[in-house]
């Protein structure tokens, strides 16, 4: 949803996979992978990432430091109300449409459709 209206960046996509999954955690190879993004383009974000306090480490296994998004932060929850926003919007949008399409099924309104006139 964020990538829609902000564009399809791989900021954007990594903060959209940590949103839409506030309780998982992450390796930086899971998310370079699930974002598709390269591992040394993900490098670069998470120091941003962390400095705005929009991710957090977890814990290591073996050697491999775990992500997961921080959801004590006040940056992080405006974005997750933004795409709260975003998504409600969207709903909104698809049942008017949704509507539109069943007010106009002659089955569902009981109308008989028009009959062409036939041409003598």
């Amino acid at each position: 949803m964020l990538s829609e209206i902000l564009g399809d960046y791989p900021r954007v996509r990594v903060i959209e996979i940590l949103i839409t999954h506030p309780w998982s955690e992450y390796t930086k190879k899971d998310l370079s992978e699930a974002s598709g993004i390269s591992r040394r383009t993900l490098y670069t974000l998470l120091d941003e990432l962390e400095t705005y306090q929009i991710i957090k480490p977890t814990r290591k296994i073996g050697s491999a430091q775990l992500y997961t998004l921080n959801q004590e932060s006040k940056t992080t929850h405006a974005l997750m109300t933004f795409q709260k926003e975003l998504a409600e919007i969207e709903i909104t949008k698809q049942l008017k449409d949704e509507d539109k399409i069943v007010g106009e099924s002659p089955i569902l309104t009981g109308k008989q459709p028009e009959k062409e006139e036939s041409i003598r």
